[in-house]
């Protein structure tokens, strides 16, 4: 604060009837050396020093320390006496704590003190404790680039186009974008591949030489007659490391390797119904560039599952051998109770109730409605960032 070091010591006594003097001895700006005097009484009147906000305490060369920091706003002034007319003097009329308005060195970080953990996200925030104690460089890992493809003869991203009855609007190439920078992933939004295997290969001869960390498509992962993503992979001999997991929606995802000038690119390779492609998204990608960047796995928080008619149904709709994901909205109840309200929709090619949801539930496989609330894992849409 902006004031006077004093010792805390001559205020004790201090009251509106027997208040103490000080005398100004000196100043203290930020940034000076402190002054160094005895603290010993003038006259009757105690020393002290003014001093400003960020400068160094004053030291005492007697006994009696220079410990605390009264406000100015906190003083009286005693010019009015004549005996205090040459030098300036203020009266004190109660005790001042000690240490007050006072900090110590290594009061806010000491050595060791952890500033930003491994594998998080530097943040302003960070930046500022990094600097404060006048570090300006830190080892950190560059931001993962990612190539997104969509496939499909029927999808198009002209919208200015003449609106063809048999083309539909990609939503899965601009979805991914999005979602993959909130990630904090550069994004290149290649296109979208037509339903043959050569358009894969030209893809993955492309990718040879870009600097991607990872690649993703949508859609031609299944067993459908045009379903080319597994037998173009075969063909550029990638290693195919799952294709299908027990999930709803989003069953079909699979995960490769493809071999790339330094070394192997993870591959992705979602469904095409874009609530399926947000499902493996959210509970595969984005794990996976978690670990990549040294992250710990995300926590989730947990709510319980309203049991109205809709979110009853949508509930025994799950398979109980599978692990489901389902949207809907998290409310917080009178009494404080975290509630999920399942969409009214959960079909895959439904996109209008994801788009105005906030969470996604995991339904565990297994889960028995008959064994009372039903506490499910929540996730927000947007993944946090560590």
């Amino acid at each position: 604060m902006d004031g006077y070091a004093i010792s805390s010591g001559a205020t004790v006594d201090a009251t509106p009837d027997r208040p103490v003097t000080f005398v100004v001895q000196g100043t203290n700006a930020a940034g000076d050396d402190p002054i160094e005097l005895p603290n010993e009484p003038i006259d009757g009147c105690y020393p002290c020093v003014e001093i400003m906000t960020g400068a160094q305490f004053p030291v005492s060369t007697s006994n009696a320390p220079f410990d605390a920091c009264v406000k100015i706003e906190d003083t009286v002034p005693a010019g009015a006496k004549p005996e205090f007319q040459s030098q300036q003097h203020f009266i004190l009329t109660r005790p001042i704590r000690l240490h007050a308005n006072r900090r110590f060195a290594g009061g806010d970080m000491q050595k060791d003190d952890i500033i930003v953990k491994r594998g998080e996200t530097i943040r302003s925030r960070h930046v500022m404790g990094l600097a404060s104690v006048g570090i300006a460089e830190v080892v950190v890992r560059r931001r993962l680039r990612a190539a997104v493809w969509t496939t499909g003869n029927e999808l198009t991203r002209d919208i200015h186009g003449t609106g063809k009855g048999n083309h539909i609007f990609d939503s899965n190439g601009p979805f991914l974008a999005a979602a993959l920078r909130e990630a904090g992933v550069e994004v290149d939004l290649m296109g979208i591949l037509q339903d043959d295997v050569q358009s894969l290969e030209r893809a993955f001869n492309l990718a040879r030489s870009a600097a991607w960390d990872l690649i993703i498509t949508t859609g031609a992962v299944s067993k459908g007659k045009f379903d080319f993503i597994v037998p173009a992979l075969k063909r550029l001999r990638a290693d195919v490391h799952f294709h299908g997991v027990a999930i709803r929606p989003g069953h079909p995802v699979l995960f490769a390797t493809v071999d790339q000038d330094c070394g192997h690119i993870p591959f992705f390779g979602l469904p095409g119904n874009p609530i399926a492609t947000a499902a493996c998204f959210r509970f595969m990608v984005v794990p996976f560039l978690r670990q990549m960047l040294g992250q710990e796995p995300e926590q989730a928080t947990t709510a319980e599952l309203s049991m109205k008619s809709n979110d009853r149904d949508v509930f025994l709709a799950c398979p109980s051998h599978l692990d489901c994901f389902r949207h809907g909205s998290v409310v917080t109840q009178p009494d404080g109770r975290r509630v999920i309200e399942l969409s009214q929709s959960q079909s895959p090619a439904v996109i209008s109730q994801y788009a105005t949801s906030n969470c996604w539930a995991h339904i565990s496989r297994g889960c028995n409605i008959d064994e009372g609330p039903i506490v499910v894992r929540c996730y927000p849409h947007t993944p946090p960032i560590d």
